[in-house]
Parts: structure tokens; C-alpha cells; sequence
């Protein structure tokens, strides 16, 4: 169980640019929050590229962008944590980890993403945080296990669409 001050998050990052709609994508996972709820989620944008979705004193924070590391060209920010820093006594941020999973799976079942971070930090996820973690990606080496992974899977994927062949993938959590 995550403590209930900590934000969960994960950054799914795609060797090719997903063809995620993000602002039906959201409103959708919005939709998806409404049902059964006695109290409405609160939908904010920053900008184009940010959501937060306030539910409960928790926020799910989702941004998709470009990707600075050399062998990606997307990133996915998905988190679920405090909506301040200091907030505390709400039952979903004490399954902000499982939470943030499922909107992964969910994620991934449309957009495989090449690789997964997952990193718990203490405090609220803002727009400003999640543009620092994006910007941090910079230190994923080109030469590192992961990026050979997802070179090889970029060029595996490149082969099967020239083939004609589906592409069926099943991605986990770690």
C-alpha cells in the first residue's frame, strides 16, 4: 500500500509515437470516473498536453508529449497521488498504486509502450513536476539494456508491419 501522502507514477515511454487521442482519451477515463460516484471529478487542462482529474482528495495526473531520450518519441505521464502536498485521509490515495496500474493496463491494452518507469515520490504531481521528470529521461542511455530492448522491439514492429502481419501485444505492469 502506497502511503497516503506519496504519488505514484508512471512514464510510458513509445519508441514511435502513439496514436493516442489524448483529449478523447481523457475524456473518456473522465466519463469512466463519473459512474457510481457520489461526488463529481473536477477535469482541469494545462495547456493541450496535461490533465489532472481531482476525485476524492486524490489527483490522476496524465501528460503526453515528446520524449527527449535519443531512442524515444513519446512519453505518457500517468500518476496518482495527493492534490496537495500535505493531504492525507483519502481511500483512494491509499490504492494509488493499484489505481495508477490500472489506468496503465487500461493504456497499454490500445498503446503498448516499449518501457515503464514507475517511481514513488512523496508530495503532490503538478505540470511543472511532470515536465522535470520528462526532461530528466535525457539520462536514459542509448546504450543501456532498455534502449536496446526497445530498438529491438521498434525494429521488430517495423518488420511485421511490412510483412502485413498483426500486431498483438500483451504489456504488463513490472
Amino acid at each position: 500500500m502506497t502511503p497516503a501522502t506519496a504519488s505514484v507514477i508512471a512514464q510510458l515511454l513509445f519508441v514511435e509515437r502513439p496514436g493516442i487521442g489524448f483529449p478523447g482519451f481523457i475524456t473518456g477515463l473522465h466519463r469512466a470516473l463519473l459512474r457510481g460516484r457520489a461526488k463529481r471529478p473536477v477535469l482541469q487542462w494545462d495547456c493541450d498536453d496535461v490533465a489532472m482529474i481531482d476525485l476524492e482528495g486524490a489527483r490522476i495526473l496524465l501528460g503526453l508529449g515528446g520524449c527527449p531520450s535519443p531512442d524515444h518519441a513519446a512519453c505518457l505521464t500517468v500518476s496518482v497521488g495527493p492534490i496537495s502536498n500535505g493531504a492525507t485521509g483519502s481511500p483512494l490515495l491509499r490504492r494509488a498504486g493499484p489505481f495508477c496500474r490500472t489506468i496503465v493496463e487500461c493504456v497499454e491494452t490500445r498503446w503498448p509502450a516499449d518501457l515503464v518507469l514507475w517511481q514513488r515520490l512523496d508530495g503532490a504531481m503538478t505540470p511543472e513536476r511532470r515536465d522535470e521528470m520528462v526532461e530528466r529521461l535525457t539520462d536514459l542511455s542509448p546504450c543501456s539494456a532498455t534502449a536496446g530492448r526497445a530498438a529491438a522491439l521498434a525494429r521488430l514492429r517495423a518488420a511485421l508491419r511490412q510483412a502485413g502481419a498483426p500486431l498483438c501485444e500483451a504489456a504488463g505492469p513490472p
